[in-house]
């Protein structure tokens, strides 16, 4: 396949605790990290946006906002992580949250809340849902065994089918690899 629109964004300021950094791009895709330091690369190829995140720290965030009449089918976000304790997905009023044990990487947990994101009303999901981020560890182990913490992979997350149903043109990343 190929690719229409390569931008590598790259974060290089110092910035205080708490500033986000509004990232350019050929794109026309807005991207807004949360902390210095992370990487985000995106792919645009028809219909479909691929988001690529290197998070030194493991711990980060990002905004992403698609040109109005651009919005694409498809949304893929790769993130080179030693572990995903925590990845929320964000947009319009629901808050999606996911966690893939670093105990059972077949094990990830998600919820869904609606409106305010700190209701204690989360709902758990199964894949069956709408709400439902399918998340697959891809690694380069030759034997094809997978172990956390991830040395050599990445953890693949799609966008819910009600994020792309709906034809949101902003959502919202947060991520920890592990908690301490």
């Amino acid at each position: 396949m190929r690719a229409l629109n390569l931008v590598i964004l790259t974060t290089t300021l110092i910035l205080f605790p708490g500033c986000t950094e509004r990232l350019p791009n050929d794109t026309g895709i807005s991207v807004t990290a949360e902390n210095p330091g992370e990487q985000i690369i995106i792919t645009e190829q028809p219909g479909e946006a691929l988001i690529d995140i290197y998070s030194p720290s493991g711990i980060g965030g990002a905004a992403v906002e698609f040109p109005e009449n651009n919005i694409p089918d498809l949304v893929t976000i790769r993130l080179y992580l030693k572990g995903l304790e925590e990845f929320l997905f964000d947009y319009d009023n629901t808050h999606i949250t996911a966690s893939v044990s670093s105990q059972d990487s077949d094990l990830v947990l998600q919820t869904v809340r609606k409106d305010d994101p700190q209701a204690s009303d989360a709902q758990s999901i199964t894949p069956t849902s709408s709400y439902w981020l399918d998340i697959t560890i891809v690694s380069d182990y030759p034997s094809g065994e997978i172990n956390i913490p991830l040395e050599d992979g990445y953890f693949q997350v799609s966008a819910p089918q009600d994020f792309l149903d709906g034809d949101y043109p902003r959502f919202e990343l947060h991520w920890i690899d592990f908690y301490r």
